[in-house]
């Protein structure tokens, strides 16, 4: 049920942040976003920037706009006003990993493939090397220990763990130079998890911007270098000081004392 004890590596020890120099890979200002809806304004005034090398870590109670910011960053949703500038290619985990990361029908040869399009050598217009995709297919089954049959598996046969583990492992072999990963230990048991986390923080250590939300704030956390609180569609940013308590009373909007 609970996996194995997770590695020393994500034991919550704080890992170094970029260097202040570190090239921009998300720049956004006064950023307006409306809802997915398309009723209300999901997000006001937005303003953030993130380095190369760096996890912004992203703590909100849902439905405070952070659904639709990390949409925006991954290229999803269109603003509507403000200003969005975002160095690709791009990687997105995804909360709803059945309607949003994978389509369940297909196989995970299939779903990978899709996910990469043009990204990857044997992707050409017009032409798919299937062996070429399947032989990767199976190295991301292999290296992220996802349990399925084979590379030709239909991703609807898979347990909602390594569903997700599938689309972290497509995401994450792209080389992203940034990511937005959404909730991306969903479902997962403890080691698996820490694994996980251990890949994120690997890109971010090769070079990539990473923004991650989670619905569990110590995994927030633990995770970034920098927090950043979304409460009604506002960004605010969290002194590195601050207390679990007052990052808790921040999403709530409560006056922190």
């Amino acid at each position: 049920m609970i996996g194995s004890a997770p590695d020393t590596a994500d034991s919550g020890l704080k890992f170094h942040a970029p260097a202040g120099t570190a090239q921009v890979l998300v720049r956004m200002e006064a950023l307006e976003l409306s809802r997915e809806s398309g009723y209300g304004i999901a997000v006001r005034q937005g303003s953030l920037r993130i380095q190369a090398g760096e996890i912004v870590g992203i703590a909100a109670v849902e439905g405070n706009g952070q659904r639709e910011l990390l949409r925006a960053i991954a290229g999803r949703i269109l603003p509507l006003r403000g200003r969005l500038e975002v160095v690709g290619p791009i990687g997105f985990i995804p909360e709803d990993r059945t309607s949003e990361g994978l389509i369940p029908e297909l196989s995970l040869t299939e779903n990978v493939t899709l996910g990469l399009d043009h990204e990857a050598p044997w992707i050409r217009p017009g032409y798919i090397d299937w062996r070429a995709a399947r032989a990767r297919t199976s190295e991301l089954v292999q290296q992220y220990g996802i349990v399925a049959t084979g590379p030709g598996a239909r991703a609807a046969a898979l347990s909602g763990g390594n569903q997700q583990k599938l689309i972290v492992a497509r995401e994450l072999s792209r080389n992203p130079a940034v990511l937005v990963a959404e909730n991306p230990t969903r479902g997962l048991d403890i080691g698996a998890a820490a694994a996980i986390r251990s890949r994120i923080r690997a890109a971010a250590e090769a070079g990539a911007a990473v923004v991650v939300y989670s619905s569990d704030l110590d995994e927030v956390l633990q995770l970034s270098h920098r927090t950043v609180v979304v409460c009604r569609g506002m960004l605010s940013e969290v002194s590195a000081t601050a207390t679990r308590d007052e990052i808790g009373r921040m999403m709530l909007q409560e006056p922190v004392t």
